[in-house]
């Protein structure tokens, strides 16, 4: 029993660290322009995603962009 609490309490431990929100970078840039961030406080994978968003975005412009996440 008290091993089951333990790995209870450890699986919520490790869910809490990977489901908080932080601050990430979204870095875009392509051969005409310098390197643009733009700041995301989320989820790593939600920022990943609205960095994929402005990449996406951007290829309806003239000027078709590269994105990543860094911290």
């Amino acid at each position: 029993m008290k091993t089951n609490l333990k790995i209870v309490g450890l699986v919520l431990v490790v869910t809490s660290l990977f489901a908080c929100k932080k601050e990430y970078t979204c870095v875009c840039n392509n051969d005409r322009i310098d390197a643009i961030g733009i700041k995301i406080k989320d989820t790593k994978r939600n920022a990943k995603k609205k960095c994929k968003e402005v990449e996406t975005n951007s290829q309806l412009s003239s000027l078709p962009l590269t994105c990543n996440i860094t911290k």
